[in-house]
Order: C-alpha cells, then structure tokens, then sequence
C-alpha cells in the first residue's frame, strides 16, 4: 500500500510538472521579440495584456508599451524599478533598432516619391494642387466632397474637392479597395504591392490627377516595352564596361520551399570595388532574391 501510495504521489508530482510547464507555453508566446523573455501574456487571448517578470506589472499596450516599462525610456510609461541591466539595455536596444528600421523605410520610400516626376509643361504652375507630391491640405469645404466613383465621366472627376482628415480617409480606404478588387480579381501576389516600382506607379497616377488613361496591351507589348529595355540597358552600361575590363560570373541556385514558394539565390562575382559591391546586394535584396556577392 505504501508503495502504491509513492507511486501515486510521483504521478501527481510529475502531472503537476507537465501542466506547469504546459501553463508557461500557453503564457510565452512563439515570437522573436526580445520583450518576450522578460515577460508573458496575462490571457492567452490578449496579446496586448503582457504581465513583468521582475516587477509584476501588467501592462495593457502590447509589447511595445512592455518594452517601454522594461528600457524606463517613457514618461507615460510605469518604470520597472527590479529589472536588470542587461534586460534594459537589450529592450531599449531593439526599439532604436525598429526606430531605425521605420526611419529608413520611411525615408526610402520619400524617395521614391521624389523621383517620380510628372511634367505638364507650361501649366505646371496653374496646377500645383494636382501635380503636387507635397501631402494634400484639407479644408472646412471638405465634408460637401464627393464620394470616388471611377464611373464618372471626366469633366466631372476634374471637379477635384479637398476633405476633412475624417472624410479623407474614408476615400483614401475607397480607392485601396480598388486596388485590392484588382489584385483579387487578377490574382497578383500579394508582396508586389511591396514594390518599388508599384509605389511609384501610385504616385505618378496620384500626380497626373483624374483622367488618366491606362496604357494598352499593344503599348505594353511594344514601344513601353522598347523604352523600358533602354533604360534598363542603360543602367547596366556601367557595370557592362567593368564586366569587359575585369570579367563577371553569375552562379544561381533555385528551389521551392515546403510552402511552394520558389527562392533563387545568386551569386555575382566580380572584381571591382568595395562600394560598388556592397550596392549591388542591396539592390539585389530589394528584388526578394537572396544573394551573395565576392
């Protein structure tokens, strides 16, 4: 009886064990976050309640407010006065990092702005509130605007009426839902509105104002097709002249993943400077290709 007694209370002991640890998996979530390893969810249902490892604070913002309560870094933020030094310095390090990593995105994609240029010729200056890349200015007339309805004829759509913050972004979600409609209905992947030359088509059509009319297939099958092989041939020209001079070797590898995506990965070898190498990864990087370069 005695050792069906120990037998018993080690199954306790170790089914209490198993259901701790199973309580600590549901609590810490699955996430690369370094936030996670000073904290856990207060409800596996919310993720934006996050209860302290060192103080016992529940913090109601998410991740982002944890790692504020965490690094002290925040006035609107209660600081956690147990956490360690290193667990400060490591939360306050990964918010400069996506800091950073907003800034640059930011800034690149301003660039990209400004490289887009829609030239009217002598009426640039009569249309500066369509040709404009600077932010739209919204006045009290706004909310007498019309709703966006690409059916109207174009005299009408010309009538073009600022809006209230409220009312522009109801017509700013109208027309990302035309763009949504189209990459539904054309089955575009959905990653291609994370492209450059997609965010620039945008600008441009937001400059040239209502009216615009699409290019058709025989323009994307001939002279847009021509002009486009130009520039890009003439973007190559420098490299063209290095490859002649040094030599150039390109090695590829390509392959579908467990998710059916397929990933190529390239390998430019070429002699030539450090400079120049190191912008021809990035490039190569903003095509979602991997690459290497020596």
């Amino acid at each position: 009886l005695s050792i069906l007694d120990s037998t018993m209370n080690d199954v306790n002991a170790s089914t209490t064990v198993v259901t701790n640890k199973e309580n600590t998996n549901v609590f810490k979530r699955k996430s690369g976050d370094v936030g996670w390893e000073y904290g856990r969810l207060v409800d596996p249902n919310n993720k934006d309640k996050v209860r302290c490892n060192f103080y016992g604070h529940e913090s109601t913002g998410g991740i982002f407010r944890f790692k504020q309560h965490i690094a002290q870094n925040a006035s609107t933020v209660l600081k956690c006065t147990k956490a360690k030094q290193e667990a400060k310095e490591a939360c306050l390090k990964a918010m400069e990092k996506n800091a950073k990593k907003k800034e640059d995105k930011a800034t690149h994609e301003r660039k990209l702005r400004d490289d887009v240029i829609v030239s009217s010729g002598q009426q640039d200056e009569e249309m500066t509130c369509v040709g404009s890349s600077e932010p739209h200015k919204l006045g009290p007339m706004d909310k007498w605007a019309r709703t966006i309805d690409p059916k109207l004829s174009s005299s009408a759509a010309l009538h073009q009426q600022k809006l209230n913050k409220a009312l522009w972004e109801e017509r700013t979600l109208q027309v990302q839902q035309y763009v949504a409609r189209w990459v539904y209905t054309h089955a575009v992947p959905f990653n291609a509105i994370d492209n450059d030359e997609f965010k620039q088509m945008c600008e441009a059509i937001g400059q040239f104002a209502p009216g615009f009319i699409p290019p058709t297939q025989y323009d994307l099958r001939e002279p847009m097709l021509k002009s486009e092989y130009a520039r890009t041939k003439s973007l190559l020209k420098d490299r063209d002249d290095e490859k002649m001079r040094n030599g150039c070797s390109i090695m590829t590898d390509a392959w579908t993943d467990m998710k059916r995506r397929s990933i190529m990965n390239l390998a430019h070898i070429v002699l030539r400077e450090q400079a120049s190498l190191s912008q021809m990864t990035h490039q190569m990087c903003h095509t979602q290709v991997r690459s290497s370069s020596t």
